[in-house]
Formats: C-alpha cells, structure tokens, sequence
C-alpha cells in the first residue's frame, strides 16, 4: 500500500491575496523578542497573532509544576484563536521561542 504524503496547510497561505490584504489591514505589525509571553493560562483572550517569521511555543503547566510543551507555532500559523470568541480563559501560555515578526489582531475588530 503506497503512503500517502500530508502536505500541512497553513491558515494563512490558504487564502487569496484579496484576503490576505483585507485581513493585514486590521492587524497591527510588532516584533517581538525571544522570550517574550503573549499570554498565559487563566488569561481572557483579548488578541489573536499571526505568525510572519519566528516560533512561538504553546505550553501548559502540570499539577506539579512543570512546563509541558505542546506546539510550536511558525509562520503562517494562528496563535490564540482557541476561545477568542466564545470568552473562555485561555489553556496555554503562549510564550516566543525564537525573535518573532507578528501580526496582532484585536477581537472586537475582528468581530
């Protein structure tokens, strides 16, 4: 049986330059240095971030207290959109691993 090769899509390049325009329009470009947290858990999410260049990592605590990495974030990627529009606390610290061009998105713009 021959496998079959998965080709990762990411949010960003799956849409058309029109959109793609539209959309940086209403976000606000910053850079952002290595070690820098967007957000933690238990925050209320206010933005959304569109990876252009760098790596942020998503992770979250144990119970003992320890850092559990679960993603690494690269260009093209989304970071925070999970509980952005239903106002859930967000479940993972967003923190970036390596210097990070980003493109923040406010929720109520975006709404």
């Amino acid at each position: 049986m021959l496998k079959k090769e998965l080709k990762l899509k990411r949010f960003f390049d799956q849409l058309s330059e029109e959109n793609k325009e539209l959309l940086l329009q209403k976000g606000t470009k910053k850079k952002v240095s290595a070690n820098t947290i967007l957000f933690s858990e238990g925050d209320q999410p206010d933005y959304i971030y569109l990876v252009q260049s760098g790596m942020v990592r998503l992770s979250k605590m144990t119970i003992d207290g320890k850092e559990f990495s679960l993603h690494l974030k690269q260009s093209g990627e989304l970071v925070g959109e999970v509980g952005l529009f239903n106002m859930m606390a967000i479940s993972v610290t967003a923190t970036v691993e390596k210097d990070a061009e980003l493109v923040r998105f406010d929720r109520v713009t975006l709404e």
